[in-house]
């Protein structure tokens, strides 16, 4: 049972205290094996043939995965180091950025203000000192403008 022996091997690689380096040797090379079996066994069904296990093409690509990960770990780390997917800097003002249960209070009381102001606003309606404030200056200003442009067109 090739899952088994996956199990296990993670067992032993969880239970143990291995440099991650080594951790990952190992992972890659005990998948690297299993696929090769795995693939041996589908061709064998594929082609309708008895199966028969081919230990030289998975002693090959176990070694190959064996010696490859160690440099492409390294590299890997390297390139972390070089070009972080994310800093420290990063995650701490991600973690700032969420307010504190008293600036969600206080904003919640400016919200209830604000709602309890346009209240009052709109319940007045008829009072002009509320009309004048609804309305836009600039719009008001350029309304004035285009009124003396008329003016001065009647005329010519």
């Amino acid at each position: 049972m090739p899952s088994l022996t996956v199990v296990k091997l993670e067992w032993l690689l969880s239970s143990t205290h291995l440099p991650p380096i080594v951790k990952a040797t190992l992972q890659a090379t005990a998948l690297s094996a299993l696929s090769n079996v795995l693939a041996q066994i589908l061709k064998a069904y594929r082609t309708g043939n008895h199966f028969h296990l081919d230990l030289a093409p998975i002693f090959q690509f176990a070694l190959y995965t064996f010696l490859n990960t160690p440099p492409n770990v390294l590299w890997q780390q390297f390139l972390e180091s070089q070009f972080p997917g994310y800093t420290l800097q990063s995650r701490v003002e991600k973690v700032s950025d969420k307010p504190t249960p008293e600036e969600t209070k206080w904003e919640e009381e400016l919200a209830e203000e604000k709602a309890a102001q346009d209240e009052k606003s709109r319940t007045r309606g008829g009072d002009k000192r509320t009309a004048s404030t609804s309305v836009d200056p600039a719009a008001y200003h350029h309304k004035g403008e285009d009124e003396k442009r008329q003016g001065e067109e009647h005329k010519e």
